[in-house]
C-alpha cells in the first residue's frame, strides 16, 4: 500500500486500532500510584524531621526537588491511566 493509498484509508475509515491501555495496564498503574503515595508520605515525614533537626541545607534541597519529582511522577501516571483507549471497530 501507498503512503497515499494508507492515508486516504486513514482518513476515510479510521485507524482500527487496538486501545492503548488495557484494564490490565490500569489496574498496574492503580497499584504504582498507591505505592508512589506511600513513598511520599514517607518522604513528606523526612522533609519535617529535616525541619526539625537542622539537617543541611544540601540535604533539604535534594528532599524538596524528590517532592517535587514525585509529585510530577503521580500526576503523569494519573493522567496515562485515565487516558481512554480506542475500541476496533467491526466490520461487517
Amino acid at each position: 500500500m501507498t503512503l497515499s493509498a494508507f492515508m486516504r484509508s486513514l482518513t476515510l475509515h479510521g485507524a482500527d486500532i487496538m486501545p492503548l491501555l488495557a484494564d490490565e495496564d490500569r489496574a498496574v498503574f492503580e497499584l504504582l500510584h498507591n505505592d508512589l503515595r506511600a513513598i511520599d508520605v514517607n518522604l513528606n515525614d523526612l522533609v519535617r524531621l529535616s525541619r526539625q533537626h537542622n539537617v543541611s541545607a544540601d540535604s533539604a534541597a535534594v528532599l524538596r526537588e524528590l517532592q517535587l519529582v514525585l509529585a510530577g511522577l503521580m500526576l503523569e501516571l494519573r493522567r496515562v491511566a485515565a487516558r481512554r483507549g480506542r475500541k476496533l471497530r467491526e466490520h461487517g
